[in-house]
């Protein structure tokens, strides 16, 4: 049978050689829980204050900035405002002067008899007029241009044959549709 013992004494004796490490490490421990924390707690105190510091200084600027482009946008809109008119003026300047090459190419395309080549072009803006140097096959062919091209003020400059085919220099009116 086990013996049992009793320790009747008034306080329990503490194992000192394990006591007190262990609440030396335990003291420690706890003094560099508490300076990190507060480092870190000033750290982002200051981290706090420094960004509200500098988001007041940005959003004085962003409300400079939005009074600069406000008053730019007013100023753009009075200039745009003078401007206007004049672009307009200019846009239809350049629209009654401007002539589409491929309008006209197209008409040269439609109104001349497919087996009639042309050799030279040359236009002339200001009277509306185009200069057309032909060359035909055949003397049939050079018939059917001439009464394919009457309707367009037809002004026959010169006319002659070459090695069997025929060579017209014409002028006609370019008619815009």
């Amino acid at each position: 049978m086990k013996k049992i013992r009793l320790n009747i004494a008034l306080h329990r004796r503490i194992n000192k050689a394990v006591f007190i490490p262990s609440i030396l490490a335990a003291f420690i421990f706890t003094l560099l829980l508490f300076y990190f924390t507060y480092h870190l707690t000033s750290r982002y105190i200051n981290d706090t204050r420094k960004m509200k510091n500098r988001l007041g200084s940005v959003k004085s600027e962003l409300t400079k900035l939005e009074k600069e482009g406000e008053t730019a946008n007013i100023k753009i809109a009075s200039e745009k405002s003078l401007w206007n008119p004049r672009i307009a003026y200019c846009n239809f300047l350049i629209e009654k002067k401007v002539y589409y090459l491929s309008e006209r190419l197209n008409f040269l395309e439609t109104v001349l008899p497919s087996e009639i080549q042309v050799a030279s072009l040359q236009w002339k803006n200001a009277q509306n007029q185009m200069e057309l140097q032909l060359i035909a096959p055949g003397f049939p062919q050079v018939l059917s241009t001439y009464k394919a091209l009457a309707p367009y003020d037809l002004d026959l400059i010169s006319d002659f044959e070459q090695d069997g085919r025929f060579h017209m220099n014409v002028r006609l009116k370019y008619v815009s549709k």
